[in-house]
């Protein structure tokens, strides 16, 4: 499990489908939390902080399926499962013209779990990015926001950076690197979701 985060690739070729699927969850998982500069914790050999542990309710953390992982100054970094990451990241890999975007849309709408609170999409391997593209793009953001989240874009071409600009979009956009998952390392790195909300 990496803690927190999932990948995802939208438009991947066959090929690369079936190698993820001959690998272990673990080392899909490992592989995953190495590109993206996240920290892999392995629940079947984690010890939690006895410390930490006295501080949280044995109820809650049973209630709400998590264990405390450590303390960050005054936050508490926690490890759940990795079914409903609160980042995500999302892979294009293809066309993305205007006869791909509806389906794209779909399908990445269908990819982002509720409790995502930031939502990368990582245009590294994506192609045609032109005007139905960016308007997915600002369709999946604001699907996006309606459930909390961020939607941010990394791995982003000159020409599509220039077109966001044209545009006037709100969208934030971290320019392509040169090396693989740089750009997406960089956006989860600086970016920062928004607070969760709190209860009334």
């Amino acid at each position: 499990m990496s803690a927190p985060g999932g990948a995802r690739a939208l438009g991947a070729p066959a090929e690369a489908a079936r190698a993820l699927a001959s690998t272990s969850e673990e080392e899909a998982a490992r592989d995953l939390a190495g590109r993206y500069g996240l920290e892999f914790v392995d629940v079947a050999s984690f010890a939690p902080d006895p410390e930490i542990l006295k501080s949280v309710p044995v109820e809650l953390m049973f209630r709400y399926d998590f264990l405390p992982y450590r303390r960050e100054g005054e936050r508490l970094v926690l490890v759940v499962p990795g079914e409903s990451p609160d980042r995500l990241v999302l892979e294009v890999s293809g066309d993305l013209h205007y006869a791909a975007a509806p389906a794209f849309l779909a399908e990445a709408e269908g990819l982002v779990p509720e409790g995502a609170r930031l939502v990368v999409v990582d245009l590294s391997h994506a192609h045609e990015t032109r005007l139905a593209a960016l308007r997915v793009l600002e369709e999946l953001s604001e699907h996006v926001a309606g459930r909390g989240g961020r939607l941010e874009l990394c791995g982003v071409s000159e020409t599509f950076l220039a077109l966001i600009r044209r545009a006037g979009s709100r969208l934030p956009a971290t320019p392509a690197l040169p090396e693989p998952g740089a750009s997406a390392r960089e956006c989860l790195r600086g970016a920062r979701p928004p607070e969760p909300p709190r209860a009334t």
